[in-house]
């Protein structure tokens, strides 16, 4: 793999800036332990990528008095070399960073995202807010490696969710002639996933099943590594599974999906119609934000507070039965859910199992995990899409217990 004005991005240099961007600054005697590599690979992969710009010497780590010898010198990697802009288009803001591998940013603005565009209005938006984010923070003929965006499975910048992957590609060969660099284009969680396969506690994980509760409900899947697609990028849409006969309208055009009653605006109504009411509350109630009432929910469920239950363990119903549905057929158990739910988030886990157990082989090992939103996380992903070029899927043993 070439990188450019970077020498061939060999199997060595991504296995080192994996293991620095996972465990911050080594030695070269660690980053040959933790790599699995000769001495004389690591040696030579640490000049050329000293000499790209891309690592630097950071420090010394010291010995222990007892120990004979010379101190030995931690690599890192550097905040400048190589740099990539992250776009995260969601239904009403868009928000533009620059970063680095180290996951630094560097800027950020944000925009409004238009409503209601075809496929001329949304490249115009894309390309204008681009273009005023690299003249807002100088980067006019800067050393990107590229563009990474992440756009909601529907609605933008098309509402039909068949084609949305051919229309990716498009959009992705405009902008590249229009910025001359390489643009990824990827759903907003697929691209978060993506982000979630090179932070720390997934970082082990080659196979995992992502699934985002926002707006609505996003997936994204790892398998053996690699983020997974299929045909027309509709890998994983379990929240367009019918859950609801004759359910509520669903913005894909049909009804009863999972995702018109699991997703984040739909239990904050439940909240308000049932918790708050419950509670008596008479004043300051419609001053309570999304997020702070998504967040007593969960915390309100966690203490076993009947009506808080009552929806958390319906949400988990309806998702538990869309997730077995996708381990059943993809045979990939460790699953990881998202969401703006707070610290009590995993009030949401123990419903959750137990739905599933009762709808997969009963010897089927489920590893599941709640981790809320990185605020940094689908522009960080974004980004990602360019800048995981550079990183190499180091299997590490990972306890599987349920």
């Amino acid at each position: 793999m070439d990188r450019g004005e970077h020498g061939p991005l060999t199997e060595s240099k991504r296995r080192i800036i994996t293991l620095l961007y996972k465990d911050g600054p080594q030695t070269k005697g660690a980053l040959k332990e933790k790599g699995h590599m000769g001495w004389a690979t690591v040696v030579k992969a640490i000049t050329q990528l000293m000499d790209e710009g891309i690592i630097e010497c950071s420090g010394i780590a010291r010995r222990e008095k007892k120990r004979q010898g010379k101190d030995a010198y931690l690599y890192g990697l550097t905040a400048e070399k190589p740099l990539a802009i992250g776009v995260d288009v969601e239904y009403k803001t868009t928000r533009i960073v620059l970063t680095n591998l180290s996951g630094t940013t560097l800027a950020q603005e944000t925009y409004k995202t238009p409503q209601h565009v075809n496929d001329k209005e949304a490249k115009d938006f894309l390309r204008g807010s681009i273009e005023d984010f690299m003249e807002r923070n100088n980067l006019q003929g800067a050393n990107l490696d590229g563009i990474g965006i992440g756009i909601p499975g529907i609605g933008f910048p098309t509402s039909s969710r068949r084609d949305n992957i051919e229309k990716a590609r498009i959009l992705e060969r405009h902008l590249s002639e229009v910025f001359h660099t390489s643009i990824r284009i990827e759903t907003n969680t697929k691209a978060y996933s993506v982000f979630e396969k090179w932070r720390n506690e997934t970082f082990s994980y080659r196979d995992f099943i992502f699934v985002s509760i926002r707006t609505g409900v996003g997936t994204g899947i790892f398998y053996l590594g690699n983020l997974f697609n299929g045909t027309h990028g509709l890998a994983g849409e379990i929240g367009h599974m019918k859950v609801v006969p004759n359910g509520p309208f669903c913005r894909c055009g049909s009804s009863g999906c999972m995702e018109t009653v699991v997703n984040q605006n739909y239990l904050f109504q439940q909240y308000r119609m049932n918790v708050i009411k419950e509670a008596g509350w008479s004043s300051g109630a419609s001053e309570i934000s999304l997020f702070e009432g998504l967040a007593d929910l969960f915390t309100r469920a966690k203490r076993g507070e009947e009506s808080a239950v009552a929806i958390v363990n319906t949400a988990a119903s309806y998702l538990g039965h869309c997730i077995a549905n996708a381990i059943t057929v993809l045979d990939i158990n460790n699953i990881i859910i998202s969401g703006h739910f707070g610290p009590d988030g995993d009030a949401i886990l123990d419903p959750l199992r137990e739905m599933i157990r009762t709808d997969i082989l009963p010897k089927v090992n489920v590893n599941l995990s709640y981790f809320p939103f990185n605020p940094n996380g689908h522009t960080r992903g974004a980004a990602l899409l360019v800048l995981r070029d550079y990183f190499v899927d180091i299997p590490i043993q990972h306890d599987q217990s349920s």
